[in-house]
């Protein structure tokens, strides 16, 4: 049994971008779930990197990372309205 279910959390993400599998194209679903994978070995790089930084750089990065997600969503939610 997967200790951290990858798969639910691609579908928490079409969900959060308000996307339905049934609703895309064949294509579609697949180019999103490159990217979506992409994106989390892209950040489980970034982890393996941060894990080797003195503490208390850690949690700068982790604060500014946490930052640009936010900002990143709020600009999202304002042009394109997802929920």
């Amino acid at each position: 049994m997967k200790k951290f279910d990858l798969e639910k959390q691609f579908e928490f993400y079409l969900e959060k971008v308000n996307l339905k599998k049934e609703n895309m194209s064949e294509i579609q679903l697949q180019e999103t779930k490159r990217a979506f994978y992409a994106g989390i070995a892209q950040m489980w790089r970034m982890f393996v990197e941060i894990a080797d930084m003195k503490e208390e750089n850690c949690d700068a990065i982790f604060n500014d990372i946490d930052d640009q997600l936010a900002i990143f969503w709020c600009d999202e939610t304002i042009k394109y309205g997802f929920p």
